[in-house]
């Protein structure tokens, strides 16, 4: 009991003692400050011990903190469980101070980022890859501000964002007005490069850059049309044996036996003993050249016929044409013209007379003998 009572009169005294001094201090006579802690030569160790917390309590006790309490300092031993507003920056166990509305975390704490960044440049990094870098180490997005205004966004799958805060490639930039801007390109001059292309949705890939055919595949002229290169459609074609035509004053037949073909660059025109025809691969101006040698007494016409159906003209009708008056026993006709042709309606070449006759295939006489009759087909524009 004595030592009882001489233990309360010392505290009395040294709260006597603290209330006039103003300074309080532990183990110490000679307090240098409002609470002055020193070791004592005992095996105690020494060290003040902040109030020790788990988040989840602090969260329970998130009534009691208010700005009165701006200042508190708690060690935080236990992070597990959801967080609150008030606890959002503790993520790791560590020392916590209350700000009159947060809990934030000590720089330098195992709770806060053990190293610190200097605006003015830092030294003593690590040159390991990883060692040292700013960033989350948790699956959030990292923003970057400037003026308080978001510029860019790291997303936490890898994605990098400026001027959008969901990007969805690696690099993803998009502005309405300021377009992207490269710098310092230079030529490489390799075989081996390729081009940079943007596709419709703005995304960049590399090309092939395209192989110009300076040599058509098609057999034929070159023309320009709409300002395009392109090998003009050609018909060119041969007889191969005489073809004899009765009278037809209404619907004049086909010409027979065109199976000699120089050229059909467009695998349009066919051919038999008794027919023939042909279309057109585009619309367009072509140019008609026949050359016949005719043996008929009646009044010969030669030409182009449009075999589609036309509103007067029921059976089709002539497109370009020659013809005599007078009959000959034989007579070389030649049709040289340049008309429309379309690609909607077939065609062919054609005879026709007021009495039967005979378009020979070559000229024989005196000197011996060779083809004569000649069609041919080729586009202008």
């Amino acid at each position: 009991m004595r030592t009882i009572k001489l233990s309360l009169a010392w505290m009395f005294i040294w709260l006597f003692t603290s209330t006039i001094s103003g300074q309080v201090g532990i183990n110490t006579q000679n307090p240098q400050s409002t609470l002055d802690v020193s070791a004592d030569n005992s095996t105690v160790a020494p060290g003040v011990i902040a109030p020790r917390q788990t988040r989840q309590q602090l969260i329970a006790k998130a009534a009691g903190y208010t700005m009165n309490q701006k200042g508190a300092i708690v060690y935080v031993t236990d992070i597990s469980g959801g967080g609150s507003a008030a606890t959002s920056n503790i993520t790791q166990v560590g020392y916590y101070y209350y700000d009159g509305s947060l809990w934030q975390p000590f720089t330098g704490s195992s709770g806060a980022s053990v190293d610190s960044w200097s605006t003015t440049g830092n030294s003593g990094l690590s040159a390991t890859h990883g060692s040292n870098y700013l960033g989350t180490t948790d699956a959030v997005d990292l923003v970057l501000k400037t003026n308080g205004i978001e510029r860019m966004t790291v997303t936490s799958t890898g994605n990098v964002g400026v001027g959008t805060a969901t990007p969805s490639n690696k690099l993803h930039i998009k502005d309405t007005t300021n377009p992207m801007k490269i710098e310092g390109l230079v030529a490489s001059g390799s075989t081996d490069d390729r081009p940079m292309v943007v596709g419709p949705d703005g995304t960049v890939r590399t090309g092939i850059f395209p192989v110009v055919n300076l040599v058509p595949d098609d057999v034929g002229t070159v023309i320009a049309i709409d300002g395009k290169l392109l090998v003009a459609q050609e018909i060119t074609v041969l007889m191969t044996a005489d073809f004899s035509f009765s009278v037809s004053p209404t619907v004049p037949p086909a010409i027979g036996n065109l199976t000699n073909v120089i050229i059909d660059n467009k695998n349009s025109f066919t051919s038999n003993s008794t027919t023939n025809s042909f279309r057109v691969e585009a619309d367009g101006v072509y140019l008609v050249t026949m050359n016949v040698q005719m043996a008929t007494s009646g009044q010969p016409v030669i030409g182009i016929w449009c075999n589609t159906a036309e509103v007067g003209y029921p059976d089709g009708k002539w497109v370009a044409r020659v013809n005599d008056v007078a009959a000959s026993v034989l007579q070389t006709y030649t049709l040289i013209t340049a008309i429309n042709m379309y690609a909607s309606k077939t065609y062919s070449f054609r005879v026709a007379g007021a009495a039967a006759g005979t378009i020979p295939w070559k000229s024989s006489g005196y000197t011996g003998e060779g083809p004569i009759s000649f069609y041919s087909l080729k586009r202008l524009r």
